[in-house]
Order: C-alpha cells, then sequence, then structure tokens
C-alpha cells in the first residue's frame, strides 16, 4: 500500500501559484495529477490561501474534474478574503460546508409524501374515525394507492397541483366518485401537515413537511359528483337488487333494516346470537361509539347461516382475506350491477335511505327510526345516563321491516 500511495503522489506536479495580469498571486494555488481522471486524463487540484490577523490559511478547494475552475477558485479566495476583513466569521471554507451539511440535514428532515400520508392515517386512528381504513387505502396499500403515483420519497412540499391535477384525473376515468372521494382524502392529509407544523400545543417534532399552502386547494370539487344524491329505490327496485344482484352483504343491509354499511361489511361472525337473533355491533365499529344491538328477522338469520365464510369477517377482502370487505369494492359491483339490469345507479348508502323513507311512509315515529338507526342523541340526559338496549322499540321497527321487505322483495 506505501509503494501504490508513493506512486500516486509521484503522478502530481509541484504546486503552481495562479497570478494575475501584473504577476501578483490571486490566493490561488494548484497541483496537477497526470491521469487521475478516468484513469488516463490529467486533473487539477485547487487550493484557496491567505492570511488572517498575519496567520497563513491554506484551505482545499476541489478538483477540475468535480467542476472546479481557475476562475471559480480565484473569485472563492477574492470572496474570503474580503469576509475576513470585515471580520466575518464565515471566511473559511469548513464554515461554509458546515452550512451546507446544515442545510443538507434541515431538508433530510422534511417529511416525504408516505411519511405525511402515514402521519395523517395514524392520527385519524387515534382519534377513532372509523374511515382510517378506506383512507390508508386510497393513499397508500391499494392498488391505485396515490403514494405510488406522486413518490413515495419525494418531498411533500414539493408536490404540486398540476401532479395532483394529473393523479385526480387518471383516478377520475376510473370513477368520479373515487376520484371526488380521493380529493378530499388528499384535501385533508395536506390540511394535517399544515396544521400540525404550526400547532403550539404540540411537541417539537422530528420531521417537518415545511408546508406553507395546500396544493390541493386549487383543484376545483366535481361538484356533479359530491352533491347529496336523494337516491331511493322502489320497492320493484328492490325485488330486482333482492334476486338479481348476487351480493349477500345488500342482502343482509336490508334483512337488517339498513344498518350502516360499514357496520355490515366489517361484521364479524363472533358478533351474531342466531340462537338468540342478536347481532351485537360493539362500541368501537360503530359510527357514535356506544354498542348497538340489532335484532335479527328472520331473513338475516338465513343470509349469516348461509355465509360459510371461514374467515374472521362475513365478508372477507377478496385479496386479503383477514381484513374486511371495503365500501369502493361494494360499490363497483353496484355499478357493474346497475349496467347490468338497466337500473338507475344508486349507492350502498341509498339503500339505508330507502330503508327510513319507506318505514317513515309507515308512520314509524322519527324517536323510534332514531333508536333503531342508532343516531346519535342531542339530550344530555339520554347520552350520560340512558344505557338501554331499547330491544322492545328496536323489535317494533323490525317487525315493520320485515314486512315490508317481504312485501317488496317477494
Amino acid at each position: 500500500m506505501g509503494t501504490d500511495a508513493h506512486s500516486k503522489e509521484a503522478k502530481m506536479t509541484k504546486w503552481i501559484n495562479v497570478k494575475d495580469e501584473l504577476g501578483k498571486n490571486c490566493g490561488v494555488r494548484y497541483r496537477k495529477h497526470e491521469t487521475r481522471k478516468h484513469g488516463v486524463i490529467a486533473d487539477k487540484y485547487y487550493t484557496i490561501r491567505f492570511q488572517v490577523n498575519g496567520k497563513r490559511i491554506e484551505e482545499a478547494y476541489g478538483w477540475a474534474s468535480s467542476g472546479i475552475s481557475e476562475k471559480m477558485a480565484i473569485a472563492k479566495a477574492a470572496e474570503l478574503k474580503a469576509k475576513a476583513r470585515a471580520g466575518d466569521q464565515s471566511y473559511r471554507l469548513q464554515h461554509e460546508r458546515e452550512a451546507v451539511k446544515q442545510i443538507e440535514l434541515e431538508e433530510s428532515q422534511k417529511g416525504s409524501v408516505d411519511r405525511l400520508f402515514r402521519t395523517y392515517i395514524e392520527d385519524l386512528k387515534s382519534h377513532g374515525k372509523k374511515s382510517w381504513k378506506e383512507v390508508e387505502r386510497a393513499l397508500l396499500t391499494g392498488k391505485y394507492a396515490a403514494v405510488e403515483t406522486l413518490g413515495r420519497n419525494i418531498k411533500a412540499k414539493d408536490i404540486t397541483s398540476k401532479q395532483l391535477q394529473s393523479l385526480l384525473k387518471e383516478t377520475y376515468r376510473r370513477g368520479p366518485s373515487m376520484a371526488s372521494h380521493l380529493r378530499v382524502y388528499l384535501h385533508s392529509a395536506f390540511n394535517f401537515g399544515i396544521m400540525r407544523e404550526h400547532d403550539y400545543t404540540r411537541s417539537a417534532q422530528d420531521v417537518t413537511f415545511d408546508l406553507v399552502a395546500n396544493p390541493v386547494a386549487a383543484i376545483p370539487k366535481d361538484s356533479k359528483s359530491e352533491k347529496i344524491v336523494n337516491r331511493v329505490l322502489t320497492p320493484e327496485e328492490l325485488k330486482i337488487v333482492w334476486h338479481e344482484a348476487n351480493q349477500p352483504a345488500i342482502q343482509l343491509i336490508l334483512a337488517t333494516g339498513g344498518q350502516r354499511v360499514m357496520e355490515v361489511l366489517h361484521a364479524q361472525r363472533t358478533e351474531f346470537d342466531l340462537d338468540a337473533g342478536l347481532w351485537t355491533i360493539p362500541a368501537e365499529r360503530v359510527k357514535n361509539g356506544r354498542e348497538h344491538v340489532v335484532p335479527l328477522t328472520d331473513m338475516a338469520k338465513e343470509i349469516v347461516s348461509a355465509n360459510k365464510s371461514k374467515y374472521l369477517h362475513l365478508f372477507p377482502n377478496a385479496t386479503r382475506l383477514s381484513d374486511p370487505r371495503e365500501l369502493p369494492s361494494l360499490g363497483r359491483a353496484i355499478t357493474r350491477f346497475c349496467k347490468r339490469v338497466e337500473m338507475e345507479h344508486w349507492t350502498p348508502r341509498d339503500l339505508r335511505r330507502t330503508v327510513r323513507t319507506m318505514l317513515a311512509d309507515k308512520q314509524v315515529p322519527s324517536y323510534l327510526l332514531n333508536i333503531h338507526f342508532n343516531h346519535g342523541k342531542q339530550e344530555v340526559g339520554e347520552k350520560h345516563y340512558d344505557r338501554s338496549l331499547h330491544l322492545a322499540e328496536k323489535l317494533e321497527v323490525m317487525g315493520v321491516w320485515e314486512k315490508e321487505l317481504i312485501g317488496s322483495a317477494f
């Protein structure tokens, strides 16, 4: 190894001082290496020299092959000399390099798109938001996850409205409703990043996103897709849906009197007691955070009994069998069904609206409907002290609905 080092040293020329037109040293000198560049081409190594308070300082500046030119070296020497004369303590190249390293460190701590999305979803989970899985699928884990298109390691602050527009346009081709939902998720994620950055109640963060504006804000909403739809299926349509859609999940939504779609899709086998005729939805899966006990009609019990799934969930995910089926999957199945039978399009949530409308038409009082549909109660006393299961009231409503469904579907 000593021979190699001696050989490399031998290839370097003696120091050569760079002089100006008057023959005065410019504070730059260099040595040549005969074959350093690519092993065959000569290279130059520059240093900068000057004095501060009578003390000579010499700093390595770099190789010509790295982009350093004689002109650049002379300019840098003049700059450092001027700083030294002015008493500026950053006259050393070392100071510049440390400043660059600090900038690079700060830049590396600015969060990526992947980090922003993950942090946002963790926040949703920590606040008990039931939608976190759907958001996670759209942003991180799904087949068309936004993070894959935008780039996982791209800084969140570098994402532009144009990039997001392109992503949403591609999603729109697969389904306007999907694009509308994705826009909402993206807007919320970037808003979260901005608010998190400036929240004075939070402890210091190890990662910052350096967001000053939400890039989604510049993209207009698709008002056509986002408008409130008041689609109520007719009894004739319900009959077609029941017999021809071939979707047990839809049948169970109807047979349980229009319970929430996600509560049905994520239902677990252990929640059903067919002997007692009850479905107990645990508080952590209920929108208002309160356990909901649903009396089961004979039709509902038949659907659950006929389901031979051996997995945790009654309706497992087609690709991740340990997970439940998600709303977009059912939505796509409904879209295909509507096209096949030439029916006006409807969504899974329209089933709940349909049931409530039909029950209201049968003069079922609003307070009973609120109990049946497990709507949040507003009165303070009821909120804190009413722990009744209201099974009698629920059975009353379910009896009305079972007759109505049988009349519509059979």
